[in-house]
């Protein structure tokens, strides 16, 4: 059962690529978790736990991600001609006072943070998830680093599509924001923390630089191992009770990764019968009511951590993509969901590819919920944190601040051998 569904997502993966003939489309990446994870429960021996009926929702699913993205792709909004490409003249002054405002905010939490690991007995990972408590920083101070990540890839999505000029007169301003998001990163070390940027900086570099799909194959591999290397520090750091118990980290590296990798599937195998209906829409409308908690003094909000069951052995939180909107309405509304989510990834892959700086950084940040479809929904449930890349987005890249674009209608410049367009000069 569970071999036939991994050669089925194989079979979708592959006929998606040869239907778009890029690495970095959302299509062709949408199943390689899934698949692995899928692989991973056989490992655990968890098969018994794999539900008919996960399986056809795992399956359907792909299919009507396959369905969205291409129906997104051909959907035409207003009868008005398209820009094929822009051009974009960025605000330098502006950009400047913005970095140095952001990095002189910055200084006096990194210096406490780097007082407080100076003067810290311990190993690093430790040391780094005990500061946050220790140093008693103001409750704004997650939002504040957030936005600076953010921040960051949008200027990085400026600078990777200027002109060489302009990229001289920002770099050293590019650097210095970029070092103070990877140090807010890398205060908070968690995997999925960590993930949702380095990812969506991986593929802001890949769909701003024209690369072949060899070249895209390579940074995807040499990325798979880098963030193996943290995945091992942080497991290590988190789980040093099991490697100073064992004579053989290595295996006990890959239990983990077995683990992370399929526990939900097999979580939502297990439980997406029971959880049908469970909430009545208290998922899907979190955020309003959460939003009305504060208002009113209420507490309706759902908490965002589920409750920890253990299957096969493993004790997981997290159902898999489609268990977050199970719980509302069902199966059908699940694939439904998906079914919008395709729309959006194509809708930001097509923008991307007319050299959209706002469809190519959304391009970028949404490559990571994509992946994590096959742990937790990122999306929805997210949906104050994507309210706020957004606004960043638009602050950014809408209003002329930092950079005005001007729309060109001549596509006979802008699309290099393999289909991809050009960066935006």
């Amino acid at each position: 059962m569970i071999w036939g569904s991994v050669i089925f997502l194989i079979f979708v993966t592959i006929a998606s690529y040869m239907r778009y003939r890029d690495l970095s489309c959302p299509a062709v990446l949408h199943n390689f978790l899934w698949i692995a994870a899928l692989i991973g429960s056989m490992t655990i021996q968890a098969e018994s736990e794999m539900n008919l009926g996960a399986i056809v929702i795992i399956c359907a699913g792909s299919l009507i991600f396959q369905i969205g993205f291409d129906f997104s792709l051909k959907a035409q909004i207003g009868t008005g001609e398209k820009p094929s490409g822009y051009e974009y003249s960025v605000n330098v002054p502006m950009i400047r006072m913005v970095v140095i405002i952001v990095a002189v905010a910055s200084l006096p939490s990194i210096y406490q943070y780097l007082i407080y690991i100076r003067g810290s007995v311990g190993d690093f990972y430790t040391i780094l998830t005990s500061a946050e408590d220790a140093l008693a920083l103001p409750t704004y101070f997650s939002h504040f680093r957030k936005i600076i990540g953010d921040l960051s890839l949008v200027i990085l999505a400026i600078y990777w599509t200027a002109e060489k000029d302009t990229r001289k007169n920002i770099r050293k301003y590019v650097i210095i924001l970029f070092v103070v998001a990877v140090l807010f990163v890398a205060s908070v070390p968690t995997r999925n923390g960590i993930l949702s940027f380095a990812l969506p900086l991986m593929i802001l570099f890949v769909c701003t630089h024209n690369l072949s799909n060899k070249k895209i194959f390579l940074i995807l591999f040499i990325s798979i191992l880098g963030f193996m290397v943290v995945y091992y520090v942080i497991s290590a750091g988190k789980y040093w009770y099991l490697y100073e118990n064992s004579s053989d980290a290595q295996s006990v590296l890959f239990d983990e990764i077995k683990v992370y990798l399929s526990g939900s599937i097999v979580a939502f195998g297990k439980t997406f019968k029971s959880h049908a209906f469970m909430y009545g829409g208290k998922n899907t409308f979190r955020f309003f009511m959460a939003v009305g908690d504060a208002l009113f003094g209420t507490s309706s909000a759902l908490k965002l951590t589920n409750e920890f069951i253990s299957v096969s052995g493993i004790s997981t939180n997290v159902y898999t993509f489609y268990d977050f909107y199970i719980r509302d309405f069902g199966v059908a509304y699940a694939l439904f969901a998906q079914f919008i989510v395709s729309c959006i990834h194509g809708t930001s892959y097509k923008g991307m590819h007319r050299g959209e700086l706002f469809q190519t950084y959304m391009f970028s940040m949404l490559s990571y919920p994509l992946i994590m479809q096959f742990f937790q929904d990122q999306y929805l449930s997210l949906l104050p944190t994507w309210i706020q890349i957004i606004l960043v987005g638009i602050v950014v890249l809408k209003t002329n601040l930092f950079v005005q674009q001007t729309p060109l209608y001549d596509d006979s410049n802008d699309r290099n051998k393999e289909g991809r367009i050009w960066r935006a000069t």
